[in-house]
């Protein structure tokens, strides 16, 4: 017995629910990089506004817990000493643990955990009154379904 050319019905709807099936995981998955990667611009705006405006007790919930004290310990001195001028973001890199990640036509190939910004700050430390500028990077990473930031205030102080 030859088979018909001509898809049965039960075949055609396989075939389009197998279709949709990979649309919507496709879809799902490009939804959440799309959530991380949103939510990582975010936290880094909201980081830096409040670091130049100098309200660094704001700061605290978005640095990563490992480094928060520290980090709280060097604000005061850092609040007295330091006056922004400019700052540029010059370049952002993703990472999957180590792994560089490169940036296709769709967005990331695959998803990070980690990101580094390199960001050109000008700035004055008191008692001087020279501007300095200084590149400094920022590391993000993704840890417990958020973005915290592992800052550096030494390059400001010295």
């Amino acid at each position: 017995m030859k088979r018909s050319p001509v898809l049965s019905a039960t075949r055609l709807a396989q075939i389009v629910v197998l279709a949709l099936s990979f649309i919507f995981l496709f879809a799902c998955a490009s939804s959440e990089q799309t959530e991380k990667t949103e939510t990582l611009n975010r936290n880094m705006r909201i980081f830096n506004l409040k670091f130049e405006s100098k309200r660094l007790d704001n700061l605290i919930p978005l640095v990563q817990d490992k480094v928060r004290e520290d980090f709280a310990l060097k604000t005061l001195e850092f609040q007295e000493r330091v006056t922004f001028y400019n700052s540029t973001l010059l370049n952002l890199k993703y990472y999957k643990g180590e792994q560089l990640l490169t940036l296709g036509k769709d967005g990331l190939d695959e998803g990070f955990d980690k990101a580094v910004a390199t960001v050109r700050y000008q700035f004055i430390v008191a008692p001087g009154t020279v501007l300095q500028t200084k590149m400094v990077k920022q590391e993000w990473v993704y840890e417990n379904e958020g973005w915290y930031v592992i800052p550096e205030l030494e390059p400001f102080l010295k």
